[in-house]
C-alpha cells in the first residue's frame, strides 16, 4: 500500500512497475499551497493522514505499507501499528532538522516535540528507506538502528527524453530575447531551505554579461524575490510560474546551466529531487552545497557538474561565467553512465524489494 499524495494525478510510479512487481498504488488527491508556512503545511499533513486512514479502511486487508515523507510522520506510523500493518517510512525530507538549519523553527519546545514525532515514526517503521548518504547519517544519529536504513535515489521517469532540442522545446515556445543569450535555470520550489536568492544576488554580478537568468517556479520566497530583483534592476532575470511536472524535462532541457540551491546544512537533510533531471538533461549544472557533504561527491563526480559553496554570490557567478566560458551555449554532454545508472527509474524496484520484506512474503503484497 502506498500513501500517496497526489497533485496532479500522474502516477507515482511507471505503469509497468505496477504491472511487472504487482505493486498496487492508491493515491489521496490532496491541494496544497506551496505558498503555505510550517504550521499550515504540519496540519495538512495531518490532513492527508485521516484521509489516507479512512481509505484503507474501506480497502480491506493489506500485508504491508509505504509512508510518504511527511511533518507528522510518527502519526501515521503509530496507527499502522495499530493496525497491525509493518510499515516502511520513505524519508525524502527530515523534519524538523531541514527547518532548524534553515532558521524556519527555532530551537526550543516545538523542535523538541518535533524531533519526537520524527523518532518516533524511525522506531515504529519496520525499515527507513531514504534517499542520500548524507540523509542516512542524519536518520542514524537521530537513533535509527543503521540495518534499518536503506538508501535509494530518487528517479528520472524512465519513459521520458529529457534531451530536447530548441525547436520542439515546449517551455521555449514564445519565450522572448532567450535565443541569442547563456540560460541559467533554476527550477523547482522557491522556499527559505532552496536559497534562491543567492542566485538572485549572483545576478547583480552578471550584469555586463549576455546571461539570461530564468526562475521557474513557486513558494512562499518567490514575491520576496521579485521585490529584491525590481529593487536591484536585475533586467537579466525573469520569474515563471511553476510547471506541471509532465512539462518538467523541458525546462530542464532549455538551460544553458541548471542550478542546484541549497542553504549550508540543508543538503544533511534533503537531496533536491531535481538532481535526477539535472544530470539526465545532460546540460552542465552548478549546485550551492555543503562541499564535504556526499551530495557535493556526486555533483562533482559527473564531468558537466560543479560545485560552489551555499550563501556565496559571487562564487555562485565566477561557476556561472565559467560554465559559459568552458561549455558554451546549447552545450550537450554525452551519458555519463555512473551518474545516470545511480538515478536510474529502476531504482523503484529497490521500494518494492525493502516492502516485501517488511511484509513477509516474497512478492504477493497488495
Amino acid at each position: 500500500m502506498l500513501l500517496q499524495k497526489d497533485f496532479d494525478g500522474a502516477p507515482p510510479t511507471p505503469p509497468s512497475l505496477e504491472k511487472e512487481a504487482a505493486f498496487k498504488c492508491v493515491s489521496i488527491p490532496v491541494f496544497a499551497d506551496k505558498t503555505a508556512g510550517l504550521k499550515a503545511r504540519y496540519f495538512d499533513d495531518i490532513a492527508f493522514t485521516k484521509k489516507a486512514f479512512r481509505k484503507i479502511k474501506g480497502l480491506g486487508h493489506f500485508d504491508a505499507a509505504l509512508v510518504q515523507s511527511n511533518n507528522c510522520a510518527g502519526f501515521p506510523l503509530w496507527m499502522l501499528k495499530k493496525m497491525k500493518i509493518p510499515a516502511v517510512y520513505n524519508e525524502q525530507d527530515i523534519f524538523p532538522e531541514n527547518a532548524i538549519a534553515c532558521g524556519m523553527l527555532p530551537r526550543g519546545l516545538v523542535a523538541r516535540l518535533a524531533t519526537f514525532c520524527t523518532k518516533l515514526a524511525y522506531h515504529l517503521a519496520t525499515s527507513v528507506i531514504t534517499v542520500s548518504e548524507d540523509m542516512r547519517r542524519t536518520i542514524e544519529k537521530l537513533g535509527c538502528p543503521s540495518e534499518n536504513v536503506h538508501v535509494v535515489y530518487n528517479w528520472c521517469r524512465g519513459d521520458r527524453d529529457y534531451t530536447i532540442a530548441d525547436e520542439n522545446n515546449k517551455f521555449l515556445r514564445g519565450l522572448e530575447g532567450a535565443d541569442d543569450c547563456f540560460r541559467v535555470v533554476y527550477a523547482g520550489n522557491v522556499g527559505r531551505m532552496q536559497d534562491v536568492g543567492v542566485l538572485i544576488e549572483a545576478a547583480s554580478h552578471l550584469r555586463e554579461e549576455h546571461i539570461k537568468i530564468l526562475v521557474v517556479g513557486d513558494g512562499a520566497e518567490k514575491a520576496p524575490l521579485e521585490l529584491r530583483s525590481k529593487e536591484l534592476s536585475l533586467n537579466n532575470v525573469q520569474f515563471f510560474q511553476g510547471l506541471p511536472e509532465a512539462d518538467a524535462q523541458d525546462v530542464y532541457a532549455a538551460a544553458d546551466v541548471n542550478i542546484i540551491t541549497l542553504k549550508e546544512g540543508i543538503i544533511h537533510t534533503c537531496l533536491p529531487s531535481k538532481t535526477a533531471a539535472c544530470i539526465y538533461s545532460r546540460r552542465p549544472f552548478i549546485a550551492t552545497v555543503d562541499p564535504e557533504s556526499s551530495a557535493a561527491v556526486i555533483y562533482r563526480s559527473v564531468p558537466y557538474g560543479r560545485v560552489v559553496p551555499p550563501s556565496d554570490p559571487l562564487a555562485l557567478a565566477n561557476a556561472i561565467k565559467a560554465c559559459a566560458g568552458s561549455f558554451g551555449r546549447r552545450y550537450q554532454a554525452a551519458r555519463h553512465d555512473q551518474s545516470e545508472e545511480l538515478f536510474s527509474w529502476t531504482n523503484a524496484f529497490s521500494y518494492v524489494g525493502v516492502i516485501e520484506k517488511a511484509a513477509g512474503s516474497s512478492g504477493d503484497s497488495e
